[in-house]
């Protein structure tokens, strides 16, 4: 988990690192504002406090959005999440979910070549219906590469793969089953619209 996350710090890094002069080249006729959602698939895997560990590929949804400052540096919000099995309404002890919420930079570190690298952290939900289990949270980070291909000024489509890890707080009550930990690698497509031209 440490090397997870000096991995995510050093993304991080490289896109605050872009951002200075990205910021300085804020041009008239570029969009300050942006939203973007994306579907995927991926695995994710769950260790739990009763000392297990199980993997589940499921789909993924996420919606992001921010400010754009200048055309290589995006900071925004980033929630996302995994459906581990659906919920009914006829049975409330059905549905497991984990999801996130964190803060998000994506940067661009070369001019030429629309790779995308993002970083992200915030905060994780562990969600199960059944009578035995109990619900968490706790913190997680999250990290991507991707490629921008546009589709006209304002639009652009983002194929990329993403790896999210988190580690829950822990569960007190006797016998009640939990999340302790989770991880998540995915590939995921991306659409993306910015507005707001700078005048």
């Amino acid at each position: 988990m440490a090397g997870i996350g000096r991995w995510v710090q050093g993304i991080g890094v490289v896109a605050l690192l872009v951002a200075a002069p990205s910021a300085a080249q804020q041009t008239e006729g570029e969009d300050r504002w942006w939203v973007s959602a994306g579907m995927g698939y991926g695995s994710v895997t769950l260790d739990d406090n009763q000392g297990g560990e199980a993997s589940h590929g499921t789909f993924a949804m996420s919606f992001s959005g921010g400010y754009a400052f200048g055309p290589r540096f995006r900071l925004g919000l980033l929630l996302g999440g995994w459906l581990l099995e659906a919920s009914d309404m006829w049975d409330p002890a059905k549905g497991e979910s984990v999801s996130h919420f964190a803060l998000l930079l994506q940067g661009q570190p070369m001019s030429r070549l629309p790779l995308v690298l993002e970083a992200g952290a915030g905060r994780a939900a562990y969600t199960n219906g059944a009578p035995d289990a109990s619900n968490t949270g706790g913190w997680m980070w999250t990290a991507g590469v991707g490629y921008d291909v546009h589709l006209g000024r304002a639009l652009r489509l983002t194929p990329s793969m993403h790896f999210a890890t988190g580690c829950y707080d822990s569960v007190d009550l006797p016998g009640s089953f939990s999340a302790d930990a989770y991880s998540v690698g995915e590939a995921r497509i991306t659409a993306g619209w910015s507005w707001g031209a700078r005048r």
